[in-house]
């Protein structure tokens, strides 16, 4: 027990060091942290075999990474759900259990294994074989804020030539043995053969395949409106009141229509940037937007309401979708619902209780729940999706959104990021969203409320910002390929990173030329 309480202040420091891998407001992340931070709480991990200890492990890690790298968490229950400061701390620890919970399913994974295990393995065998099995579990287990361990080689990028192949996961898997492999160095001094000869060709493999620069054809002029609206003011316009209303509609109305270099084929809003509601794709179209459309001859694309067709005008119970609409030639073109909704701000987890707590927490929507994807096309034949806020995180939901409309060229986020204030929050968000451009061969266009606006390229690479509080727009001529293809992760998933974990186990498990034939219990 004595030997435990110092390995949970180890832990805690695990999790604070995984959290410095990544940007913040005035730090841009270590790469080789987030290696360090795993390999720290694997070793740590391997020194016992009881549940609750394990558990209790993951968790002070989990609460290092919360306190350093989540600590935005609080203000935003604040912001959020006007809910005092102390429950909004007390609450935010418990969100300690849900930052990294495929930890949790792989120690009680690992834990039945070690308990009921009839076979011996040599440490070299359960080094890929956990490796993989920590792999697994990351991409089974969904995660509020995906941060999954292979993020952090972004800060290598364009130097990730094996992302449009095998996804963030195959990286996770690197990392993961990499980790394990410092750990072993450290107990045992010796070098594992093959873990570094993989090592050595994975990195050949993405200097080699460098990725290259967006270039293209075709041009796309755009502009990403960043109004910078703040909370209060947007409540407010929300509630129809009418100062705040006009103020908020002045301000995108103005900025909309500041004379461009060129001709522009997109405007872009932010995720509900305007107030009121749309009903569907046979909506009156307000003044404002024909007015820019007929001045700007572009069209557009905005972040809004659109009220669910089977509600009451007086129902505010999941009567209205988070939508992007696309409007063209003085229409409503087509619009998006967002089908995954952030709990404690667009909706709560308590089932059929949920319409009974929101009155307690009025701040906090319930927002109706999207589901599938429209075709969003632009009079340039370029095609687009539209994933909102958080769900660019989730590689497999912006996968499925890619094949499900093959010919889309380019992916547009619409966020909003003010309730998280001057916080590492933003910079996290962009971070992470990044992969998906180089996961997808796409550029993503973010346009969001207060702060961080720009476009990142497939290569890794980001054009000029609009940083957190500035009210500005941002021009950009996209210069696109007539058809941009699925790379071979969008193809085929998780299936190659399957198909390369599992080619990997079989050499470590049958080849006897490099791995002893006697086992060994471990």
């Amino acid at each position: 027990m004595n030997k435990y309480i110092p390995h949970l202040i180890i832990s805690l420091l695990s999790g604070a060091i995984y959290a410095l891998a990544y940007p913040s407001t005035m730090f841009k992340g270590v790469f080789l942290f987030g290696i360090l931070s795993t390999a720290i709480l694997l070793q740590l991990l391997h020194q016992y075999s009881d549940w609750r200890r394990l558990a209790g492990l993951v968790t002070m890690h989990n609460i290092g990474l919360n306190l350093v790298g989540y600590y935005w968490i609080p203000h935003t229950l604040q912001e959020f759900g006007q809910l005092p400061a102390w429950i909004s701390y007390i609450l935010a620890i418990f969100f300690s259990f849900i930052l990294q919970p495929y930890l949790y399913v792989f120690i009680t994974a690992w834990w039945a294994w070690r308990k009921y295990r009839k076979t011996e393995i040599t440490p070299v065998q359960q080094m890929f074989a956990f490796a993989t099995a920590l792999t697994i579990c990351e991409m089974i287990t969904p995660q509020q804020f995906p941060s999954y361990a292979g993020s952090v080689w972004m800060h290598v990028a364009p130097f990730v030539g094996l992302a449009p192949i095998g996804g963030i996961f195959l990286f996770s898997f690197v990392n993961y043995l990499i980790s394990y492999e410092l750990g072993r160095l450290y107990r045992r001094r010796r070098p594992t053969r093959l873990v570094w000869s993989v090592l050595s060709m994975f990195m050949m493999f993405n200097y080699f395949l460098k990725l290259p620069p967006l270039t293209g054809s075709e041009s796309v002029n755009i502009r990403i409106v960043q109004a910078n609206i703040g909370n209060f003011l947007k409540m407010d316009s929300e509630n129809n009141q009418t100062t705040a209303l006009q103020e908020v509609i002045d301000r995108y109305w103005r900025l909309s229509l500041l004379a461009p270099e060129k001709k522009l084929d997109l405007i872009i809003w932010p995720e509900t940037a305007y107030p009121n509601s749309f009903n569907g794709k046979d909506s009156w179209i307000p003044r404002v937007f024909t007015d820019i459309m007929k001045k700007t001859k572009s069209e557009l694309l905005i972040g809004g309401y659109d009220h669910h067709p089977d509600k009451a005008a007086f129902d505010f119970i999941e009567s209205e979708y988070n939508s992007a609409v696309l409007m063209s030639d003085q229409k409503v073109k087509n619009i998006y619902h967002k089908n995954i909704l952030i709990p404690f701000g667009e909706t709560l987890p308590f089932g059929p209780l949920n319409k009974m707590i929101v009155g307690f927490v009025p701040t906090v929507s319930l927002f109706a729940r999207g589901s599938g994807t429209p075709e969003m096309k632009l009079k340039s034949g370029h095609g687009l999706i539209t994933p909102i806020c958080y769900e660019i995180l989730e590689t497999g939901f912006t996968r499925s959104l890619l094949n499900e409309h093959p010919n889309s060229d380019l992916i547009v986020n619409l966020t909003n990021d003010s309730w998280y204030g001057e916080t590492a929050e933003p910079f996290q968000h962009l971070f992470l969203a990044k992969w998906r451009a180089i996961e997808f061969g796409r550029p993503i266009i973010r346009s969001t409320n207060t702060g961080i606006s720009s476009v990142i390229y497939p290569d890794g690479a980001e054009s000029p910002r609009l940083n957190n509080g500035e009210e500005k727009v941002l021009d950009i001529e996209l210069k696109l390929p007539k058809h941009i293809e699925p790379t071979i992760y969008q193809r085929f998933g998780f299936t190659v990173v399957l198909l390369f974990m599992a080619t990997l186990i079989a050499i470590v498990f049958w080849k006897k030329r490099i791995l002893p034939s006697k086992g060994h219990v471990v």
